[in-house]
């Protein structure tokens, strides 16, 4: 047996994968996933409100910078 299929029978500690846990990534994965799915409503109501300010435009671009994070991070939960 070559290390890569020995590799590939050991469970991953940080995903959880081989051993039906669901590993320490899991809550990251979590919270991201549903700050990706709550975060538009936040930028919205804020464009809204507050685009007419240099800070506000620069709070949207933060979120939208943040939920793009969130996207890439969470795009892994529960699969």
């Amino acid at each position: 047996m070559d290390a890569v299929t020995r590799r590939r029978q050991l469970p991953d500690a940080a995903t959880g994968e081989g051993d039906g846990q669901r590993g320490l990534l899991y809550p990251l994965r979590a919270g991201a996933f549903w700050a990706a799915i709550t975060l538009p409503f936040v930028q919205l109501s804020l464009l809204a409100t507050d685009l007419g300010t240099a800070a506000g435009v620069d709070v949207i671009a933060a979120l939208l910078l943040a939920n793009a994070f969130a996207l890439l991070v969470g795009h892994g939960y529960r699969r």
